[in-house]
């Protein structure tokens, strides 16, 4: 997907995302359950740095927004977790591992087994 500033429409939604965390967070305090939030980044944050385009090339105008920095704001607002996946799947691909598939915006195996490693790593350090 190609890497944007936030619109108007995005920050809008970013509102409905604070509502909606908010009363998440606290349905889950009520519950003594606790939230994590995980940013999942697009292939384009992961691999942008690694890109080599040819000059000119449209990714070369892309942006990675502030979106990750806006939603731990949000979650932490909110009382929640916070987990950005972008350095370590970034880390991963950086050795050369395949974390998204090239003509898909999933995850490989490894990129699940990179989310699952940091997502088990930040609940235990979290101690919950």
């Amino acid at each position: 997907y190609e890497g944007h500033a936030l619109s108007p429409e995005d920050r809008s939604a970013l509102q409905e995302v604070r509502r909606v965390l908010r009363q998440a967070a606290d349905l889950c305090r009520e519950r003594g359950i606790p939230l994590l939030v995980v940013f999942i980044p697009t292939n384009y944050r992961v691999y942008r740095e690694a890109m080599d385009c040819e000059a000119g090339a449209e990714p070369l105008y892309w942006v990675a927004n502030g979106l990750p920095e806006e939603l731990e704001v949000i979650a932490r607002q909110a009382e929640a977790g916070f987990l950005d996946l972008t350095r370590p799947l970034a880390a991963e691909a950086g050795r050369g591992g395949l974390v998204y598939f090239t003509e898909d915006t999933h995850w490989t195996a490894a990129g699940h087994a990179v989310a699952a490693a940091e997502i088990a790593r930040d609940l235990e350090r979290r101690a919950w």
